[in-house]
């Protein structure tokens, strides 16, 4: 297919399908066959760029091919400047790399008609399997033998984030085969997540000495990382008690609370049980307030630590 269209939130899945067709062409003319093109410079100086690389046969190479990244034309002025390219030929491989993609726009409908759709998406954080899938094809890829627990522990420790799990990869790498059992993959990867929702669960009941002590054990994950999993947990809790009373059915409520498994309602209507209403908003809040602090760079580790302890006052 001439055109290929990439698109989704795997950065790491396009990044590699990028470089598997760049792996294709032939290394000794690699200057004449490889194109990289900003799609930023305008939509004249793009379309212009495009259509003199992709009429024209490459030099000394049997194929090409163009990148487009980060394409995100957009516009009814990117429609005549792109009407050329039913001309591309089997020699020439355009892949458009697009971050953002408008279905409903005229110009993304006349590419997907010309091109091949490929969609990379991340799996949601409660998606177990999928996550796990994606950890064990990572390890496959990557050449390292996992045990089913010891999959399914690293898909809790770093989630769907696939740069983190490769990360965690490479460094599993570097152990050899013998000692890497369960328990030393443990102090090896730890389990961050698990911990942070522990010590939304002490601040959730008012467990202060025990939130510091979860805290010192978080030293080494960014406070961003932190705060975004407690606002996400309270978030959850919030929602679960608010809705309670008036949505019975635990199929309804998850819907309504953005919770995937409905099985999880139960369990969350106990936690949140002798915990009032007030108290959930009053936290939430706080550390919503912290998390948008964190992110503009207004707010640092020790702020953190302060709000969260606050949070377990009474």
């Amino acid at each position: 297919m001439p055109i290929e269209i990439l698109t989704g939130n795997n950065t790491l899945a396009i990044k590699q399908q990028v470089a598997t067709h760049k792996g294709k062409l032939d290394p000794n003319w690699w200057s004449t066959s490889c194109h990289q093109v900003d799609a930023q410079a305008g939509i004249d100086t793009v379309a212009q760029k495009l259509k003199s690389l992709a009429l024209n046969l490459p030099l000394g190479s049997p194929s090409q091919l163009i990148v487009v990244e980060p394409c995100e034309l957009k516009g009814t002025e990117a429609e005549p400047e792109l009407t050329w390219l039913n001309k591309i030929t089997d020699h020439t491989t355009l892949l458009l790399v697009c971050p953002n993609l408008d279905k409903r726009l005229k110009i993304t409908k006349y590419l997907l008609a010309l091109g091949q759709l490929q969609t990379f998406t991340l799996p949601q954080s409660w998606q177990t399997s999928e996550i796990e899938d994606l950890v064990n094809e990572a390890a496959l890829r990557m050449g390292v033998r996992l045990t089913k627990a010891q999959i399914a522990h690293l898909a809790s420790a770093a989630g769907s984030d696939p740069w983190k799990i490769q990360s965690s990869l490479k460094i599993i790498q570097l152990v050899p085969k013998q000692n890497l059992t369960s328990q030393y993959l443990l102090q090896l990867i730890p389990n961050h997540n698990h911990t942070t929702l522990q010590l939304a669960d002490a601040v959730r009941q008012k467990q202060e000495r025990l939130a510091l002590a979860i805290l010192s054990e978080l030293e080494n994950l960014h406070p961003n990382e932190v705060v975004a999993t407690l606002v996400t947990q309270f978030r959850t809790w919030l929602l679960v008690k608010k809705l309670s009373d008036t949505i019975k059915n635990s199929t309804e409520l998850a819907r309504q609370a953005n919770v995937a498994n409905p099985n999880r309602i139960y369990y969350l209507r106990q936690e949140v049980e002798n915990t009032t209403l007030q108290q959930l908003q009053s936290v939430f809040v706080r550390l919503n307030t912290l998390k948008f602090s964190l992110m503009t760079g207004k707010a640092n580790r020790d702020l953190m630590h302060c709000v969260v302890l606050e949070c377990c006052q009474p």
